[in-house]
């Protein structure tokens, strides 16, 4: 609850939505998405459910100037590595392409910024723009997609996969 009070204080409005019904991530996602898309919330941000994180930090990312911020959030290797890819230019920082906290600390710090730019990342603690939905939902493949509680058909885009087989 520490999130949702430093978030009133700080301004942001919250409405967190846990998904519990479905096993299939992507699918989860792509329910997710459509609630933005289909009107009343500025922002969607996924937080995972086997992902720790501080309040301090989810605030940041809310109010990070780029429509797409995520924070760092390890894979479930050893040793430990983060859940993006570097641009190339980056990749001077990585000894055999591992995303280790020591080379990610050296990389920020040679950008000079908390915010780094990625080729991609991960949606364990990801905030992304309504905006960005709605392009990315032009030309993104939809279906109809009952609600599991009221039974109610509404749109859905395929965003992470997970959706109904198109082409069988």
């Amino acid at each position: 609850r520490m999130t949702e009070k430093l978030a009133r204080e700080r301004g942001i409005d919250i409405t967190p939505i846990y998904m519990a019904y479905d096993s299939i991530v992507q699918r989860a996602r792509n329910d997710l998405v459509a609630l933005p898309l289909q009107g009343g919330f500025d922002e969607l941000f996924f937080i995972d459910a086997d992902t720790g994180w501080g309040a301090g930090e989810f605030i940041a990312i809310c109010k990070s100037p780029f429509p797409i911020c995520a924070g760092l959030v390890p894979l479930k290797v050893y040793p430990t590595v983060y859940n993006y890819v570097p641009y190339k230019e980056d990749d001077k920082y990585f000894k055999h392409n591992l995303r280790t906290p020591d080379a990610t600390l050296k990389m920020r710090q040679a950008h000079g910024m908390a915010e780094i730019p990625v080729a991609f990342t991960g949606t364990a603690f990801l905030c992304i723009d309504s905006q960005v939905l709605y392009k990315l939902s032009e030309t993104e493949k939809s279906y109809q997609y009952p609600d599991p509680f009221t039974g109610e058909v509404s749109t859905h885009w395929d965003f992470f996969g997970g959706g109904p087989m198109f082409d069988t």
